[in-house]
């Protein structure tokens, strides 16, 4: 497979879709047991932390092609 521009930058439009899903889907409310997890279309609701999610969005802070730049 040779790397190229427009691999590059799918997988940060792809990344972006992903955090864009994981905010919109995170449970926020302090008294839900599920608070901090959040649903994930293929498993469900995922009630643990969504802390590991998180390096996504650091990621993606730092990435000029990011919308989340």
């Amino acid at each position: 497979m040779k790397y190229t521009i427009d691999l590059y930058k799918e997988a940060v439009q792809k990344a972006d879709v992903g955090l864009t899903n994981l905010i919109r889907n995170q449970y926020t409310r302090a008294n839900d047991w599920r608070q901090g997890g959040y649903i994930n279309h293929e498993w469900g609701i995922v009630p643990y932390g969504s802390g590991g999610a998180v390096s996504n969005a650091i990621t993606l802070y730092f990435v000029p092609e990011s919308k989340y730049y």
